[in-house]
């Protein structure tokens, strides 16, 4: 097998200040047969002394060009870095304010939470008291009831001793004189039969306790 020839890279022209200043001489070709005066040497050296100048015109120009550009580029940077320092400056002082604005807010919030823990031991501390109140006026309530339910029972019964008596005193005649039952008019005989019927169960749970 034969191998490849490498392939050949295409040409470039260079670019205009890379190439070399070529002067055609007249009579080149035949340089060899007839030298050069001093007048066509003196002419020679002067064309390729101003071509050097400008191409060294050239190459200043350049540099000169590239030097604004990068003293402007410079200046460009230097801004940027100043209104970047200028902006970290402000967020750091941003920063510091939210930094001390959470550290009194966490305080703050701290102060309230030990409030509310006390104000909640102090409401609890009254229910229990309210209730405990509340348990004892109920037992005094009922206590009371019964005071008045038993004193309404005597006052009926004392009421109704009263209209005994008094129709007792109108009945009679004679203070001296003792009226049969059957006598008494029907209400009366009513109200004197509830009366000794009370009496007797009044008496009785008396007798049992003595039995």
């Amino acid at each position: 097998m034969t191998s490849a020839a490498p392939a050949k890279k295409p040409y470039r022209k260079a670019p205009p200040e890379h190439r070399e200043l070529r002067l055609e001489i007249p009579g080149s070709r035949l340089e060899q047969e007839e030298p050069l005066t001093d007048a066509e040497r003196m002419k020679l050296l002067q064309q390729e002394n101003e071509e050097l100048r400008r191409r060294l015109a050239s190459a200043t120009r350049r540099t000169e060009a590239l030097e604004r550009e990068l003293e402007i580029g410079q200046d460009c940077l230097e801004l940027e870095l100043g209104q970047s320092r200028e902006e970290l400056d402000k967020f750091k002082d941003k920063f510091r304010r939210l930094q001390n604005s959470y550290t009194a807010s966490q305080r703050t919030n701290q102060e309230l939470e030990d409030k509310l823990h006390t104000l909640i031991k102090k409401a609890e501390m009254d229910r229990k008291t309210l209730d405990w109140e509340i348990v004892e006026l109920t037992n005094k309530l009922l206590d009371a009831k019964n005071t008045i339910n038993k004193l309404e029972e005597l006052n009926e019964r004392y009421r109704l001793d009263c209209n005994l008596a008094v129709q007792l005193l109108k009945c009679n005649k004679s203070h001296f004189r003792n009226h049969k039952f059957a006598d008494l008019p029907c209400e009366l005989q009513d109200m004197v039969q509830k009366h000794l019927h009370s009496g007797q169960e009044a008496a009785s749970p008396g007798r049992k306790k003595k039995s």
